[in-house]
C-alpha cells in the first residue's frame, strides 16, 4: 500500500475513535477491554458429538490427530476441543483467548485459541500501558498488543483493530458477519 494511502487510511481510522476527531499527530486509539491478569481459559462445551465417542490420552497434537477428530489439540494429557486453556499451552509467548472472550462469547462453536502476541499482561506494556485484543473479521480474535491507556477508546472493541503497519490500534468500522 503506497504511504500516502496508509496515512489517508490511518487518519479516517483514527477519526473513527471516540471524540470523533484525531487528536493531531501520534494520537491512538485502544480497545476498552485488556487483560490486567492472565485468567485461565474454561474448557469450552461443545456441542454433541455423534460417533466420535470421549477424548483420549495424548502427549502431543499428533496423537489426535485421527481423521475428523473433534478433538485435534493435545491440552494438559488429553485430547481437546480448545487449543489451549492457558497462557502456558501456547507457543512463542502467545496467549491463550477463551472461546467466551470473541465471536461475541458463543461458546459453543468455537474453542480457546493460542494467538500471537507482545504482551501477556498490562504490566508487561510499561507504565501507562494496556495489553489490548486486536479483533478480526466478524469478531475473531487476532493478536494481543500494547496500547496506552490514555488513549481514547474505540465506539466498540469490534471496531478496533492492530495495525502492523503503523504500530499502533486503529478504530474503524466492524465487518459485517452473517449469523
Amino acid at each position: 500500500m503506497p504511504v500516502v494511502t496508509l496515512v489517508a487510511v490511518l487518519a479516517v481510522s483514527l477519526a473513527a475513535c471516540s471524540g470523533g476527531t484525531s487528536g493531531g499527530a501520534g494520537s491512538t486509539c485502544a480497545p476498552a477491554t485488556h487483560r490486567a491478569t492472565a485468567a485461565a481459559c474454561a474448557a469450552t462445551q461443545i456441542p454433541a458429538l455423534g460417533d466420535a465417542g470421549p477424548p483420549s490420552a495424548c502427549a502431543t497434537d499428533a496423537d489426535c490427530a485421527t481423521a475428523g477428530s473433534e478433538f485435534p489439540h493435545c491440552v494438559s494429557g488429553t485430547c481437546s476441543f480448545d487449543e489451549c486453556l492457558s497462557d502456558a499451552d501456547c507457543p512463542n509467548q502467545g496467549v491463550c483467548g477463551c472461546s467466551t472472550e470473541y465471536y461475541g462469547g458463543n461458546a459453543a462453536y468455537h474453542p480457546n485459541v493460542c494467538v500471537a502476541a507482545t504482551c501477556r499482561v498490562d504490566s508487561d506494556c510499561g507504565s501507562g500501558g494496556v495489553c489490548a485484543p486486536s479483533l478480526g473479521t466478524c469478531g475473531s480474535l487476532d493478536s494481543f498488543h500494547c496500547a496506552s491507556a490514555s488513549a481514547p477508546a474505540c465506539a466498540t472493541d469490534s471496531s478496533c483493530s492492530y495495525s502492523d503497519e503503523v504500530g499502533q490500534f486503529a478504530c474503524g468500522q466492524p465487518a459485517l458477519c452473517n449469523g
